[in-house]
């Protein structure tokens, strides 16, 4: 059986069992503009110390700043950020999505060496357990996830 439990974080959400946290959840809506990619660093960092996740955050901050970034780049408002947990798949993953109102899929690019941009979503699927894109109701929403594998200095 699940139940909701607060969080002391008003934007987050925990759904737990009687074996602990199933999922946690937090959500933001983020101005895009330059400043876009620290903010939604901010809040992934404090939801994942809260939820006993920051050993997951070097991998997920990457990620969050480059899903937000090409969101600013190439996005329209409004923006939103929900960073999840999904304890129960696949030995638990993380997940991180940005939406914004603009419709259409992110193309991955073929970068040149000398490029100085164009290698944001290279990097996501280099490092993502898994990533893409879905229609949403009012543009599009790009994801990846992470793996909530066990933290290597807590088992030490």
């Amino acid at each position: 059986m699940s139940t909701y439990v607060s969080s002391p974080s008003p934007a987050t959400c925990v759904v737990a069992s009687d074996s602990g946290p199933v999922s946690e959840r937090v959500t933001v809506t983020l101005a895009l503009t330059v400043t876009a990619p620290r903010q939604a660093r901010r809040v992934l960092d404090g939801a994942l110390a809260e939820w006993g996740l920051g050993h997951l955050a070097e991998a997920a901050d990457l990620l969050t700043s480059e899903l937000v970034t090409n969101a600013v780049l190439h996005g329209t408002q409004p923006a939103t950020l929900t960073v999840y947990t999904d304890r129960e798949a696949d030995g638990g993953l993380l997940f991180i999505e940005v939406e914004d109102a603009k419709p259409g899929a992110p193309d991955l690019p073929d970068a040149d060496e000398d490029a100085e941009s164009g290698r944001g979503l290279m990097i996501v699927d280099a490092i993502a357990e898994d990533w893409g894109c879905d229609p949403a109701e009012t543009g599009k929403r790009v994801w990846a996830s992470l793996a909530i594998a066990p933290d290597p200095e807590a088992a030490g």
